[in-house]
């Protein structure tokens, strides 16, 4: 029993030994900084950061994020110029990182190489600030976050000391502490006799919490910068933007030059009624070129048109079932279609493939048309691309390299600076629109082009006016079935197959027009009127088209488009996060 003391004083030691190290603390110990108001308006920031190591969370080093963009009271974009000065680990230089990120700098202090020795280590950080400053209407302040409020493990002591511009005194300070935002007033202040205003907080600052500190003083030490140096600052502030803009300025008046050197289209010449179509222009390649090309509207009319023209011409026999259902049934031997116009022969070889003899079709998606629109798209595009329009592929292809490199150059630009998202993807969509535009823009006729489509609206004219004698002084050619049936496709082309069937009316014999009744279509409606007829050959079927084929034009892409999450930052600068490594 005589060593029972000596027993328990060696279990106490031992307890308190373990107890000692399951409740060691490892983090921030204390967190001083020394703020120099320089009279020119930047800042000499020397952060001392004195930590425990425990090799738990810290074992490399520590690390530190440095906001350097913000968006103002005013809703203006304000950067601090940075410049690192030095790194300092127990009084010696320390390696360090300093790299991009997010709306600043991400600074990462010590070595994968080397691993800290557990115990106290300072970490001695200097940097100079330029514009943090604000010019208020009374006085000049500071308004900074001095610690950050992103550490992820508390600061047991910070301490602030602020040194005002040369000559001038602290007329009024205030300070909070906790989190963004957060108005907790657990510190002390005091002005000591050569004006240094030192902040100390009273509590421990938890993982999340900082310091931000207000110090305001007379206005007079320093001077506003000027308005060159506003403008030197705002170019420095957005020099992604400002570069993109000024690319955009010279790049929208060269294009714009382009466009009216090259692009525009041809004067458009007199108009006279015609009577024929131009030479070897059939139906499906007058309707394209009088539309110019574009629009699915202009591909559909040139397929009815088309199939019109192989009715008539015998190639096939069109029958309607009810209201949509078509049959297109070929009645020519194959041989024949290799005499028909390119588009036409395309078309019917398409409908026709194989030993197909019938082709049916209703208001219901055919995923054969796939094949049969391109094969007939392409082929009126073989025929009027850079003869009848050209498509100025060259300089729309400068202007979308144009429009990808400086898309390149604003998305690599936000993916430092986050505070660019709302307006780099601003200019970015209208960018694309812009171009999107241009491409359309640089679409024109050739001049051979141009007097096609004069002498196709001129055929137009005389198809549509349908009352009688108003071009008898023109002298047309007198109005027969034969006529009326070989130049209907046009009609159906031009879209005024209505008006022609009127003017057909008008211009024959009653019993002609009532006992008209053609081999090459067969309905109930064949028996009672002929507007009728060519109503199931135009409107008609381009309505069961549209359902029944999905042309180009009508191909769509969803997209989402999410928000950009934007970091709201008030009047204070400063803050940040940090840890260890």
């Amino acid at each position: 029993m005589k060593h029972l003391p000596l027993l328990c004083l060696l279990f106490l030691l031992i307890a308190f030994s373990f107890a000692g190290k399951a409740f060691a603390y490892e983090g921030i110990l204390s967190y001083k900084s020394d703020i120099r108001i320089r009279s020119d308006g930047s800042l000499l920031v020397t952060d001392v950061i004195r930590v425990n190591v425990l090799q738990r969370n810290i074992l490399h080093g520590i690390h530190r994020d440095i906001p350097l963009r913000y968006r103002d009271k005013d809703g203006k974009h304000r950067n601090l110029g940075f410049h690192l000065t030095g790194v300092y680990r127990d009084g010696q230089p320390e390696s360090y990182r300093l790299t991009n990120r997010g709306s600043g700098k991400y600074l990462s202090i010590g070595s994968e190489d080397h691993l800290l020795s557990a115990g106290e280590h300072s970490y001695l950080i200097t940097y100079t600030l330029r514009r943090a400053v604000d010019f208020g209407d009374q006085a000049d302040y500071l308004h900074w976050n001095a610690t950050g409020d992103g550490w992820t493990f508390p600061i047991q002591e910070a301490v602030i000391r602020v040194y005002p511009p040369s000559g001038a005194t602290i007329n009024n300070h205030d300070a909070a502490t906790g989190k963004k935002d957060a108005t907790y007033k657990n510190f002390h202040a005091a002005t000591d006799e050569n004006g240094v205003l030192t902040f100390r907080t009273t509590a421990v600052l938890r993982s999340g919490e900082g310091m931000t500190i207000f110090a305001a003083w007379p206005k007079g030490f320093i001077f506003p910068p000027s308005a060159i140096s506003r403008f030197s600052s705002y170019i420095e502030e957005n020099f992604h933007l400002f570069v993109a803009l000024v690319a955009l300025g010279f790049a929208t008046p060269l294009f714009f030059i382009i466009w009216w050197l090259v692009g525009r289209d041809p004067p458009r010449g007199t108009v006279i009624p015609e009577f024929s179509p131009p030479e070897n222009f059939s139906p499906a390649l007058a309707a394209y070129v009088a539309g110019q090309g574009s629009g699915d509207d202009t591909l559909r009319r040139a397929f009815c048109a088309a199939i019109a023209d192989l009715a008539i011409k015998g190639v096939i026999k069109i029958t309607l079932h009810g209201k949509d259902h078509y049959a297109l049934d070929l009645i020519k031997p194959r041989l024949h279609l290799n005499h028909l116009p390119t588009t036409e022969r395309v078309l019917a070889k398409c409908l026709f493939a194989g030993r197909t003899s019938r082709f049916m079709f209703s208001a219901q998606k055919d995923l054969r048309f796939d094949i049969i629109i391109s094969g007939f798209s392409n082929s009126l595009k073989r025929q009027s691309d850079r003869v009848y329009f050209s498509g100025n592929e060259s300089y729309v292809l400068a202007s979308t390299v144009f429009t990808l490199l400086l898309s390149a150059w604003l998305f690599t630009a936000m993916l430092y600076d986050h505070i660019l998202l709302l307006q780099g993807w601003s200019m970015i969509i209208g960018l694309l629109f812009l171009n999107l535009f241009y491409y359309f823009l640089m679409k024109a006729p050739t001049a051979r082009g141009r007097r096609k489509m004069d002498r196709l609206e001129g055929f137009k004219m005389y198809m549509s006016v349908a009352e009688d004698g108003r071009m008898d002084f023109l002298n047309p050619p007198p109005m027969s079935p034969r006529m009326f049936e070989t130049l209907l496709p046009y009609a159906i082309a031009f879209g005024v197959e209505k008006n022609w069937a009127e003017k057909f009316k008008k211009s024959v014999p009653k019993t002609v027009y009532d006992t008209y009744a053609p081999d090459w279509f067969v309905s109930e409606l064949a028996k009672t009127q002929l507007p009728n007829i060519c109503l199931a050959l135009g409107a008609g079927l381009q309505k069961v088209l549209a359902i029944a084929a999905q042309l180009p034009g009508q191909l769509t892409t969803g997209s989402v488009m999410k928000k950009a999450a934007m970091m709201k930052v008030g009047k204070r600068l400063g803050g940040g996060t940090g840890g260890g490594w």
